[in-house]
Parts: C-alpha cells; structure tokens; sequence
C-alpha cells in the first residue's frame, strides 16, 4: 500500500525537487503490480499501448511508431485474436482546450488503458526535455485530488508517474535518446531539444535517475544520428538515423514478450467447420459495434425477421464501401440478443465472404450452411453439385428451422462460381427460414437475384446523414485519442465522398497516419470527392515510402493475377528488384544477372515485412502471416489500382503495361512446382498474352488438363483452347498425347479415366467423332479390365455420353434410313446406362437415370420425325412418359441444368398448331425463365432457349417478338463465342429472314430519331468492342466437325448444312 492517500498528496506544495519525487514515492506502491495471464479467453481483445513523451523532440520516434513498428506489431497480434491500438497523442486535442481539460485526456487514456489491461502498456520516449509544466491555477481540485497531482511535475512526468511508478508497472518501457545523438547540429536546433531551464535541468536528471532505480531492466539508452535539411519550401527538419536498429528492435520485443505472456495463444477448435464460425461470429460482433445512420435498414430487417410471409430472401444493396456488412452484422447482432431474450427462437447463421480466409470459396460456403442446418446430414457428397442440389433442398424443407441466415457480400464469392446462387438459394424459402443477402447494386449477383420469382425486397444502402457522419467520424478517431475540432469537422463531411462509410475510414486513416497538428485542415482540405481517388491518396502515399517500388510491384502482380497470390510466390516474384520496370522479366534464382537453376530466390524477410505491412490494409483476411491468398478486400480497390497505374497511358503503352505484368507472371507460373497454383494460373496468363503455343504446349500437360476438368461442364479447358487453336487442335493433339500415354507403364484403368475425361471435354467441344470412339474404348476396358470391382455409376456415366455423341453424330448420317439406324444405336447405348443404374438409389444415379430418359426421349422423338409413317406414333407415344418421368426426378432434386434441357424436349412432345401453342409456350418460357435465373444471358444455354422461343414465335407470326428473342440469342452468342462461330452465324442467318430484316430496317429509323435500342436485350456493337468479336482464338480457320442446332437436345441441329459453310472453332452449345 502506498502510505499517504492521492488526496493527501494534492494538498501538498512541494518546495524542490526532492520533495517532489519524496511524494511520488510515497503515492506509489513499493512492489511491483502482479500481473497474471488472461486464461479462457473467448473472442478477440483489445489492448492499448500509450506513448508518452515531448513532442516536438520526439517526431521522428512517434512516426516509425505509428507507420511501421505498431503496424508490425498488430500483425503479430491478430494471430493471438488482439487488437492493437496505440494511443499517439501528436495531434487531436482540440483547439481551445484548458490546461486541465489537456490533462484530463491524456492521463483520461492512460486510465482507458488500465480499465483493459490492469496496468498499461506503457511507453515512454526521453531525451533533454521535460516538457511542459502546468501552473496551480491551470489544475482543478477534482483533477488534483483524482490523479493524486504532484505539483511542480510537468504532464509528461506526471504520465510516468500515473501509468507506470506508482504501480511498479511491469509493462512500462523507457527508451533514452542519448544526448550526442544531436552533435553535428546547428546550436539553434540544439537549443530546440534541450532544457534552458536550470530547474527543468535538474529535474530530468531526477527523473532519468527515479526510473532507472524503479525499471532497471526496463530502461534503455538508444544512439542515433541526427541530420539537419532544408525543404523547398526553405522549412528546418531534423531527422535521425538508425531508429530501424536498436530502438525498432528493443520496443518490438519488449511489448511481444509482455502480450505473449498476458495473452497466451490458447488452442483453437480443430475442426475446420468451427474454425470458420467462430471467426463470421467474431467479424460479426467487430462490425456490429457501431451502426451510424441506417435505422431505416435496420427496422425494415427486423420487420422481415419476424413478419415475412413471401418466403422470399431479402436483399441488401448499395455501392462499395456503403456500410452494407456493418448493417448485416448489426441485424445479426440484434437477431442473436432477441433469440437469447426469448423473442424468437431458432439459430443464426452469418457468413462474411471476403472477411475471413476461405470465406469466398463456395464450397466451403455450402459445407457451412449444411453443418448448421443438418448437422447429422449424412448424405456423402464429394463434389459441387452435390452440395448446390442439397443446400437448396434444405432450405426449402418445412422441417428445418427457424433459422435465420445474415449472408454479406456475396458478390465477392468466387467469379466463376457466382452464377450457382440461383442454384443453391431457392425463390420460395421454407417458412421457418430468413435470408439476408448482401451484394453490390448492379453485379451479376444483383441482375441474378432480380430474376428471383417472385422478386425479392431490396433494401438500399444509400448515402449517410450528416449527424452519421460525425458519429462515424468521432468514432474512429477516439480509439486513437483524436478529435477534430468543430470547423475540421464540418469540412470533412461536407466532402462529396463523405456520405460513403469506406470514404470517412479511409480519411480518417490518412489523417491518424500522416497529419500533425498543423496539416490537419489542410490535409482534408485536399481529400478527393470520390471514393476511388481517395483510395489512390492512400496508394499514393504507400508508393512514396519505403520500398515504394516494391509495394507498386506487389500491387499490380495482385490487380493481373487470376485468383490472387500466395505470400511465397509474392516474396518470389518481388526478389527481382527491377520488376517494376516494363520490359524487365522474372528469372528464378536471379543474382547479379545470372540465373541459378533450382533455386528460389526470395525478397529478405525485412524488406517483405515493410511491404506486407503497408499493403495488409488493402487486402482480404488470409489467416496468420504465411497462410492463405493475398487479394484485394474491396472491389474499390482494384479499380483505385488500375486507375493508378493501368488507366491514362496510350492504347499501345497501356497494353504494353498490361502484358508486362501478364508475362511476368506466366513466366514465373510455368517454372512453379505446384500444379494447382499452375492451372490456375499459367493458361490464364498466356491467353491473355495471345500466346497460343505456349498455351496448346501447357493445355496438353495432364497436370494442367486434369485440374481444369470438369466432367459438368469444363468451361475453362474450352475457354483456353478457343484460344489456343480451337477444338479440333484439341482432339489432335490429345489423341496423340493418349497414344504416347498408352505405351508408358500405367495401368489399363487408369488409362481408361484419363481418355474417358479427354472425351468428355471434346464432346463439350463439339468434337463427337473423337470423343465417341475415345468412350467405346474406355467402357470396354472397364468391362473387361474391373470385372470384379466395376463401377456402375462411373460405366453408366460413360455410356450416357457415348450415347450422347452417338446421337450427335446422327445427324451427320447422309439418309433418313442411316440416321433412324444411328439414332436407334444411340437408344441401344441409353439403354445399357440405365441398365448399370439399376440396383442404385443415391441421388446421382437418379439424377442420371433422369437425363437418360430424356435423352431416350429426344431420339425417339427425331425417329418419329424422320419414320413420317403409321408407326411413327409409336415412338411419341413412348417419349411422352419417359420425359415426364425426367422432368419429375429432375425437379426433384433440383438438377436446374438438365431440368432446362428436358423441359425443351417436354415441349416437343406438345403436337403443333395453333391450339397448343400456348402450351408451348409456357413450357419453353419456364425452361428459359429458368436459364436467365440460374446462368444469366452469356451462357450457352441462354444463347440456344432464346434462340427456341424466337423460333416459335416466328411460327406464331409474333415476329417483333421473335426478332427480341433472336437479337438476344446473336448478343449472348457473339460475347460467349464469337463473331465466327457457327452458332452465331446460324442466328445471323436467321435474321436474314425479310420480315426481320424489314423490323431492323424500322426500328433503326425509329433509334435514330428517339435513341431508343434496335432491340430489347440489344447492344450496339460500337459500344461493346471490348466484348464482342475479340474472343482470341476465332481467327484460327480451324473447323469444328459438327454445328450447333436450333433445337433443344440436339447437338448436332437441323441446320448443319448452314453451320459447315461457316467457321466451326467454337464449341458446341449443347452440353
């Protein structure tokens, strides 16, 4: 205990020094404060770090603090779930304040700091200055009788006594400027850091003397070396050198070795499901905190909490940065209090994409969602359809729930898998289920939900308030002890930008990091109106620092890599120091201009260290440092990068730039030893190259190609080979690469798979003759080879494409006879599929089964069609029930895709003429209402349903209708596959039509006096240059061997003699 009260103490006038410090110590106590570690710690913790020192002196310290040792330390933090915050006093008392209100403040943080941490972490920087010393009449009695005020010390002694002497603070460091670290100065610069004062003088030597009896082991005496300049402007600086060495390593270690053992790491939850929801529960209860200025939001999220009844999802929209994951992470919060209150029952479910590592990857998503809806599902699904198919089914089960979903930012999911949210996320919800969703307004993931029958509620996220703003901006800056006074305040929201939450942090940020006192107001002053420009400052002012030409690297590797990058392969990619140089390339174990084979060169881990610090506010959660994909957070920022240093130049200069960038990294991927980070990658960058050689060389590795497959629908392997050469290179080389596969030592089955997924990937690409006699081989192998351990799913699957291509292939058949033969083979084929199907009940081998039937019934319906006699009716008769049957289990487990193509053929079983047409209709309409759900207008499907139902509205004579339908289908044909592809040519051909050519003619006369579009769904082809005709790769004059059709199931089509005078290097529409 200490022995006289701080009452006591304040009614005390000491008469010298001595006295003074006589006081101190009988105020404090007399051993040191114990302090014991925080055991079961739940969640994330903030701890506090308080600076205290003079300040003119100390510049220099205060800003290594501020821009590079606490960012490293918070890095290291956040691995412990701690947040830092370190409390820099250099500016934000604002103007006018007292003398006492000034104490009040800075020993009012120093007491935040105990309330959360025991006793402070403290930091105090000394050198020749005491600083300053408040008279009596400048202190108030409470202030006094509060802190125990010794009077005569000045405030930053009284800050030492108060946070660290009287408790003996064991988290107290005390860092000395030697005093010859000032030789070599003018004398007046001199005089600026020392005391004149004889008193002052002496009172600094007591207290050097009182902390270094308190804090033996915790006091240090650094070197450095001052440097005296002269600005521009003809302004005095003083700065020192070496405060990276000592002083950035004493302070570092210091406060690591005192966290560490307060905050100890404690074990986190091993399974991986549970990982991830204590990390969304943790972003949500971080964002959730302080919810300015979107009452509305939030009362209209509440209502449908408890009162929807069109089992709907509701939306959330709004711009980038508008607030819209602070608004569902508070809706979460208050959804979470009233369930623990009694007001609802059921759980919540929060999922943050982009918050958290792996939170953008969709199957990790779904895997989340099925966990907490079905924890004991014990359903074994190994792949993406599965878990699509399954977490839509649960959520339109009556028997689950309630349960209550906060999903944000779902437009940041993954880019190639964005368009499975119709897919996984029902229209009709269950009654006892809620879904929130967040996305940007005007993203596909928007236009998909649009789509939803019957329309989802949307909620917008729009502008913030004024009073907002100031909350927003108070709230920021008093973590960090800042305040603006009244007229910086006013000035900052009256900025354009400042409506947008994303602005108002990025400013605030900007201002805590680089303004002093006296470049406040100017600094806001010149803050940009637009949230981009602002983030440009930001980049701006990360490229004019240490390592800026590293950082600007760092940056524009992440803005043109495909899928972000791993710390390794950055630290890899930035060891070439002149990387930035347009022109240079990248060479794998590069030193002094030579190149070392095997060995990888890495940028030093101090470098890379400042790098990563400064670039972290940019990027997505990754996990601890070293794990985990850098990539940029917000989609702002992206744009702020390539506005920076991709926008602006020369047509010819700015592709210069661009293919830099791309040919540095595909240089770098094709010498990578890890093939996923290689496939996902390389291709991407020597398309974007136009490098087809490089490319056909890559596609052909059965690395490459078995990572890229994909048995649904191997978007990427056809999407690089229209670039490489097109289809019909991809079935030559591939069959000579399966030739020289067969003569090494694998195994017969093994063979059998590899060939089986190059058959699949070429019927995709409309090669059937190839792909058919590939899969004969392969089913007979499996037949006689797994005798014993066959798979049927897998044999059925096989048969079901042979068919498939058989049935293609049909069509190319010179006579009706030949082709009635031909599609009776292909019926044969299907037959055997489902016969391997029987004994099976999973739900893939319904879903098969289902697709087969459909097929069946497509081919009979063909037979029908070319047979034209008495026993044609037989095989209608036959169809008919069989495609009832597909369209029944296809529905019933939600196999939207296929679903689409049965309810095309569904419609040909209609009879024709004017009295079904309605009926028709409305089937084609549902197929195609649920293509522009699922996949949006630039799939292949889209491009054939629009297509169809142009078709029968010709036959209906609706033909400003059909000329819609049909400018739709040439749009989204043109942008999936090119200008010369022959499905694009056979609409084109179909709008060659008179009737149709007349429509255009009109409605081109009637834009051009009202600007109204040629057609609904219609772009002018000036206006989307970038979009369509420049898909690389159909300039090759490769032909496919068979065209696309103008019906439904029907890869070959009835108008193949139109798709064979045309360019074929695209790929088959009908999957």
């Amino acid at each position: 205990m200490a022995e006289i009260s701080y009452a006591d103490a304040a009614k005390t006038m000491p008469e010298n020094v001595e006295e003074m410090w006589e006081l101190v110590e009988k105020t404090s106590l007399k051993e040191s404060f114990e302090v014991l570690p925080v055991k079961n710690r739940r969640g994330w913790r903030t701890i506090r770090i308080f600076v205290s020192s003079t300040f003119k002196d100390f510049l220099n310290e205060r800003e290594i603090l501020v821009k590079e040792l606490f960012p490293d330390l918070r890095l290291w933090c956040e691995e412990r779930k701690l947040r830092l915050i370190e409390c820099d006093l250099k500016w934000g008392v604002p103007i006018g304040t007292t003398g006492s209100e000034t104490i009040q403040i800075c020993l009012g943080e120093l007491d935040r700091c105990c309330e959360e941490n025991h006793v402070p972490f403290f930091l105090n920087l000394c050198a020749e200055r005491v600083g300053w010393i408040p008279t009596s009449e400048e202190l108030t009695a409470n202030l006094t009788f509060h802190y125990g005020w010794v009077h005569g010390l000045s405030i930053t002694e009284m800050e030492i006594v108060h946070g660290a002497l009287r408790k003996m603070n064991p988290n107290a460091l005390f860092m000395i400027r030697e005093a010859d670290s000032l030789e070599g100065l003018p004398d007046h610069i001199v005089e600026a850091f020392k005391e004149s004062n004889e008193r002052s003088v002496e009172k600094l030597s007591m207290l050097k003397t009182k902390v270094a009896e308190a804090f033996p082991s915790n006091h240090h005496f650094y070197q450095v070396k001052g440097n005296y300049v002269k600005d521009d402007d003809n302004r005095e600086n003083v700065t020192f050198e070496g405060l990276n060495g000592d002083f950035y390593q004493k302070v570092f270690s210091f406060f690591k070795e005192r966290i560490e053992m307060l905050y100890p790491l404690e074990d986190s939850p091993e399974d991986p499901i549970e990982v991830q929801r204590e990390a969304h529960l943790t972003f949500m209860e971080t964002r959730s905190k302080s919810v300015l200025g979107r009452d509305q939001q939030l009362g209209e999220i509440q209502y449908y909490i408890r009162n929807d009844q069109t089992n709907s999802p509701l939306v959330l929209v709004g711009q980038s940065g508008a607030g819209k994951s602070s608004i569902i992470a508070r809706s979460a919060r208050d959804v979470c209090d009233m369930i623990d209150d009694g007001q609802l029952s059921g759980k919540v479910f929060v999922h943050f994409v982009g918050a958290t590592p792996g939170s953008t990857d969709l199957v990790s998503f779904l895997k989340r969602i099925v966990a907490e809806l079905s924890p004991d599902n014990k359903e074994s699904i190994s792949d993406l359809q599965g878990y699509v198919q399954l977490v839509c089914r649960l959520l339109s089960k009556e028997e689950i729930g309630p349960v209550y979903l906060f999903i944000d930012a779902i437009n940041q999911m993954d880019e190639d898998k964005q368009y499975y949210l119709a897919r996984w996320l029902p229209c009709q919800l269950a009654q006892n289920i809620r879904v929130v969703i967040s996305t940007i307004e005007k993203t596909d993931t928007h236009q998909i939900l649009t789509k939803f029958v019957p329309t989802p509620k949307e909620i917008a996220c729009g502008p913030l308030d004024e009073t907002a703003r100031e909350e927003i901006v108070r709230n920021i800056l008093r973590d960090y002890t800042k305040e603006l006074h009244l007229d910086q305040m006013r000035l900052l929201i009256s900025k354009k930008g400042s409506s947008n939450p994303l602005w108002l942090a990025v400013a605030c940020e900007e201002l805590r990091v680089e303004a002093v006192f006296e470049t406040v107001t100017s600094m806001i002053e010149a803050f940009p109106n637009e949230l981009i420009d602002m983030e440009v400052n930001l980049i701006n002012r990360l490229v004019r620092g240490e390592n800026g030409d590293q950082i600007k690297s760092a940056l524009l590797l992440l803005e043109v890599s495909r899928h972000g990058l791993l710390e390794t392969e950055l630290m890899e990619l930035l060891a070439e120091k002149n990387l930035h140089l347009v022109g240079s390339t990248f060479e794998e174990g590069n030193e002094n201009g030579k190149v070392k084979p095997g060995c990888k060169n890495t940028i030093p881990a101090r470098d890379w260290a400042i790098i990563y610090r400064n670039i972290k506010q940019l990027l997505r959660p990754c996990g601890n440092l070293g794990d985990g994909r850098l990539d940029f957070y917000h989609r702002s920022l992206s744009k702020a990068v390539r506005k920076q240093f991709l926008s602006g130049s020369p047509g010819e200069q700015k592709k210069h730039v661009y293919e830099h960038w791309h040919r540095v990294l595909a240089d770098y991927f094709e010498k990578a030893t890890d093939d996923d980070r290689r496939a996902e990658e390389l291709p991407y960058h020597l398309e974007q190259l136009s490098d087809s050689a490089r490319l056909e060389k890559c596609l052909i590795d059965w690395n490459i190609f078995n990572r890229l497959y994909d048995e649904h629908f191997a978007v990427e392997l056809i999407r690089f080979w229209k670039a490489a050469g097109g289809y019909e290179a991809a079935a030559h080389r591939y069959t000579d690469s399966l030739a020289q596969l067969k003569e090494t030592e694998i195994s017969r089955t093994e063979f059998s798979e590899q060939q089986y997924k190059v058959a699949n990937f070429l019927k995709a690409g409309g090669q059937f003759r190839q792909a058919h006699a590939m899969m004969l081989e392969s089913i007979a192998i499996e037949e006689t080879e797994n005798t014993v351990k066959i798979d049927p799913f897998r044999v059925a699957q096989m048969c079901h494409w042979t068919a498939y291509c058989k049935r293609a292939l049909s069509f190319k058949e010179p006579t009706s006879e030949e082709k009635i033969k031909s599609f009776e083979e292909a019926i044969e084929t299907y037959h055997k599929s489902n016969a391997f199907l029987d004994g099976l009940t999973c739900e893939e081998s319904e879903v098969l089964r289902g697709r087969s039937n459909c097929g069946m019934a497509h081919v009979m319906l063909k037979i029908s069609d070319e047979k034209k006699t008495h026993d044609s009716d037989e095989f209608q008769s036959i169809a008919a029930p069989l495609i009832k049957s597909s369209v029944d289990v296809l529905e019933k487990y939600n196999a939207i895709r296929y679903l689409i193509d049965a309810l095309g053929t569904q419609s040909l079983v209609v009879p024709n003429g004017p009295e079904f047409f309605e009926e028709k209709k409305r089937i084609r309409m549902r197929a195609l209402d649920l293509c522009l759900r699922t996949f949006g207008e630039v799939h292949d499907l889209f491009v054939t349903k629009s297509r169809n139902f142009g078709a029968i509205l010709k036959k209906a004579d609706d033909y400003e209708s059909a000329y819609d339908w049909y400018h739709r289908s040439l749009v989204a044909s043109t942008k999936l596959y090119g200008p010369e592809h022959s499905y694009t040519q056979l609409v084109q051909k179909d709008l060659q039509d008179p009737v149709f050519t007349e429509i255009a003619e009109r409605r081109f006369r009637g834009a051009e006096e009202t600007k109204l579009p040629l057609a609904v769904g219609y772009e002018s082809p000036e206006n989307n240059d970038e979009q369509i005709g420049k898909n690389p790769g159909n300039e090759s004059g490769k032909k496919n061997e068979t065209g696309a059709s103008d019906d439904e199931n029907e890869p070959n089509g009835a108008k193949l003699e139109i798709a064979e005078r045309t360019d074929r290097s695209g790929m088959c529409c009908f999957l």
